[in-house]
């Protein structure tokens, strides 16, 4: 694929919340299928123009025994098309339309719009992509610092300060560091102070 069909792709993808590049694929040319039918042959000639080459062939020409437009009839028929339900078809068709819409340039889109049905008007019509909102950290995270550079998590003193014998197998108590007890086979059990000779 083309750097432009790429961006057509990835455009449809961002607005209709598609993870599947296959199924964004198959929404614009079930999509395009569907409103090239509802189109006038001058209108048709602006969309293919304004559309990666390699899917423009999926627009249906104007289709003169088609009826007048319906909305629902037109959902309903990209949910065939791209055998879903009919409200995923919905968001699918909104996408595609809006990415339409917005590879045009002001003028072509004056021209696609004229003489078409207010609902068409609106799904051919650009939208900004809303923005997720941005997720703050709780303000005690961001004011007591909990890492080992700055101290001990539930301590606002670092180790540097903690006393001179903290690091050593036991957590030193305020004002009074607490001395390392003996723990090696030669000298006593961990926690004990009789050596094993004496144990007896």
């Amino acid at each position: 694929m083309n750097m432009m069909l790429n961006s057509f792709i990835d455009a449809v993808r961002a607005r209709a919340a598609l993870h599947d590049e296959t199924l964004a694929t198959r929404a614009v040319c079930a999509t395009l299928h569907e409103l090239g039918r509802y189109l006038t042959p001058s209108q048709v000639s602006l969309v293919k123009a304004s559309v990666p080459t390699e899917i423009a062939a999926y627009l249906s020409d104007s289709d003169p025994d088609v009826g007048p437009f319906d909305l629902d009839r037109f959902y309903q028929s990209i949910a065939l098309l791209e055998e879903t339900r009919v409200g995923v078809a919905l968001e699918h068709a909104q996408a595609v339309c809006e990415v339409v819409a917005s590879g045009m340039s002001e003028p072509e889109r004056e021209n696609l719009l004229k003489g078409l049905c207010s609902e068409l008007r609106v799904l051919l019509t650009t939208r900004e992509i809303p923005e997720m909102p941005r997720v703050m950290p709780p303000a005690w995270l961001a004011t007591e610092p909990r890492c080992l550079s700055s101290g001990r998590a539930g301590s606002s003193r670092p180790l540097s300060e903690a006393g001179p014998y903290a690091h050593q197998h036991s957590i030193a108590v305020e004002g009074k560091p607490s001395k390392p007890h003996p723990e090696t086979l030669s000298t006593g059990i961990p926690r004990s102070r009789r050596p094993i000779s004496g144990s007896h």
